[in-house]
């Protein structure tokens, strides 16, 4: 579960935590999503993108990992999308064969408005 707040608290049940690994030498992609693919998506939903260093969900325990977030809090409503040039900042706080948890810090802009948005919140998953 995601428990973020944008302008309003949202609930995100259920998310994939992965650790993609891409060929020809470059990064390791951390993804986390409340679904795997479109055709499961449930709203709010979000995604959170980030390219580390890591291997291993445990070797990124304690660092701050910058990337992209996007979340949509309804299935017709805005967006809610950080920047590349001012991405958002999470910390895993826990991760081990069972649970990945951490939290999140950063700001977003409401496609609707177009104002930013201070996002804070904190996420934990069972990977079993």
């Amino acid at each position: 579960m995601m428990e973020l707040t944008l302008d309003k608290p949202v609930k995100i049940d259920g998310a994939h935590v992965s650790l993609i690994a891409v060929p020809g030498g470059r990064p390791t992609v951390l993804q986390i999503a409340n679904c795997e693919d479109e055709s499961d998506e449930t709203y709010p939903s979000m995604l959170f993108h980030a390219e580390v260093s890591g291997g291993a969900l445990s070797e990124l325990t304690n660092e701050k990992v910058s990337g992209q977030l996007f979340v949509r809090t309804t299935e017709n409503g805005p967006v809610y999308h950080s920047s590349r040039n001012q991405p958002v900042e999470l910390t895993i706080t826990t991760a081990d064969e069972n649970t990945v948890a951490g939290e999140i810090k950063g700001q977003v802009v409401n496609t609707e408005t177009n104002k930013p948005v201070t996002v804070t919140g904190k996420f934990s998953e069972s990977l079993q």
